[in-house]
């Protein structure tokens, strides 16, 4: 489930992996045809992640590609029946056909346009790109800024997805609304392993995960060798899995009302009881570096005052001091209290805690619905407020203890800000009109997955030389 204060509500510098530029038009100068709208080149385009050179032909403002080399590099097969002037490529129970400066293509039997006619130079033949690529069952994305393309040649996946997190450099891990999770190559646009879970939390390193499912049992998920163990079988009810930052404990909301927090060792499963004040409904639970202290926001319940002494008749329900607090409490004390570290009437959400110990978290006025939302910092209880006037949805801090704002705009598009927290200044790394529901960045901060919304479900881009590429397509 996606997290930003609207659905939360309702219920140093970043920079992107820059590949080498590669001129997109390298042309040889005897290739050159006579008429000046008819031009052969060479055009380089990233074939399943690996770069390729593909001969190409620029025919009155339309750029054509060689079938017999798109064919090498998607392995299909090539045939050309010179009887009746077909061509047809098949691969992976795709088969693709059609004639000599034809204007159509048929993929299994259905009948599509091309963008442009089929063309015929220097012996070569040359097709529109994404047509003969669709036709095949594969994609073509275009970035772009660079108006660089990249072959996904069995297709990008399909679905609607979120919860995407780096794994590292090269790999994320996200869920899919038909209850499955999945381990995705960025570079090659691939999923590389699937597995029938909803939701998990993958470890510090990214080489494991944890998950739970409706017996209360925690499995450990190993994903390179895709072995799954189970490491605790208590059965009461579990949320918000929090890995120790040295990956041996799993710190998580315990009871049908969030009302303990508790631990798990991964090696043996025990369970570690950190509190049990009966408090109900606790959530945003965050762990220090250390594991020595742990976060979360709590409400205390209203006081119901009766007429009588049967009571039967409700008087009035007293709310005063029940608004939510951040508050903390030592895991390393047995039947420590917990301190509140907070004391403003307003709702707290995306408790972050940043390497100094000092604690940031949005604020929303509940009294004032018109009020945006203000990004708050607590030192020693003592609490600033760092941004306000905009509406923030959600924060992320990466590993490094770099923080970023995703904002929803007056003009309702989507910006990503990196956050100076000393100096309070924003810098803007992503704007797009496009509606983000979150994003994450990867552990080097030099890559970033962003989830975006639309009619059909939320698909996955990652941000390339400022641009949003896709990396899956909803159905």
């Amino acid at each position: 489930m996606k997290r930003t204060l609207s659905s939360l509500i309702v219920a140093g510098v970043l920079v992107s992996s820059v590949p080498t530029i590669i001129p997109m038009n390298v042309v040889n100068a005897a290739q050159v045809s006579q008429d000046t709208k008819m031009k052969a080149s060479t055009q380089y385009v990233f074939v399943d992640g690996t770069t390729q050179k593909i001969a190409s032909l620029q025919v009155n403002g339309n750029t054509l590609y060689s079938v017999k080399e798109i064919a090498r590099y998607t392995q299909a097969t090539f045939t050309y029946d010179v009887k009746s002037k077909t061509y047809t490529l098949a691969v992976n129970g795709q088969k693709a056909t059609f004639t000599r400066q034809s204007t159509h293509i048929t993929s299994n039997n259905t009948k599509m346009e091309l963008a442009a006619p089929v063309n015929i130079f220097n012996n070569q033949t040359y097709i529109d790109l994404e047509s003969l690529v669709s036709a095949l069952g594969g994609d073509v994305v275009k970035n772009e800024v660079t108006g660089a393309k990249f072959i996904v040649s069995k297709g990008l996946v399909s679905g609607s997805f979120s919860n995407a997190k780096w794994l590292n450099g090269s790999q994320i891990l996200f869920t899919s609304e038909d209850e499955n999770a999945y381990v995705f190559n960025v570079k090659t646009k691939k999923v590389i392993k699937q597995f029938p879970v909803l939701e998990m939390v993958s470890s510090p390193d990214g080489k494991q995960a944890v998950y739970t499912d409706d017996t209360g049992f925690v499995y450990l998920l190993d994903f390179e060798t895709g072995k799954t163990t189970q490491i605790s079988s208590d059965e009461s009810f579990k949320a918000e899995f929090k890995w120790s930052s040295d990956g041996t404990k799993v710190f998580f909301l315990q009871g049908d009302k969030n009302e303990t927090i508790s631990s798990t060792s991964v090696k043996d499963g025990s369970i570690t009881t950190i509190l049990d004040d009966k408090v109900e409904y606790k959530s945003d639970l965050v762990i220090s570096a250390d594991g020595s202290k742990v976060f979360y926001t709590a409400a205390k319940q209203a006081e119901t005052k009766y007429t009588d002494e049967a009571k039967s008749d409700v008087e009035t329900i007293v709310t005063d001091g029940t608004e939510p607090q951040i508050y903390s409490v030592d895991a390393n004390v047995q039947g420590s209290k917990p301190v509140a570290i907070s004391s403003s009437k307003e709702n707290k959400f995306f408790t972050t805690l940043l390497p100094n110990g000092d604690v940031l978290y949005l604020g929303v006025d509940v009294e004032d619905e018109e009020k945006l939302s203000e990004l708050k910092l607590v030192q020693s209880n003592n609490q600033t407020t760092l941004v306000a006037e905009m509406q923030i949805e959600s924060i992320n801090m990466t590993k490094n203890g770099n923080v970023y704002l995703l904002v929803t705009e007056k003009d309702e598009s989507s910006s990503i800000y990196k956050l100076d927290v000393s100096t309070k200044k924003l810098e803007k790394k992503l704007n797009t009109p496009q509606a983000v529901t979150g994003f994450d960045i990867s552990l080097d901060e030099k890559q970033m997955v962003v989830m975006v919304s639309t009619e059909d479900g939320e698909k996955l881009t990652v941000l390339k030389n400022g641009s949003l590429e896709a990396l899956t397509k909803t159905n």
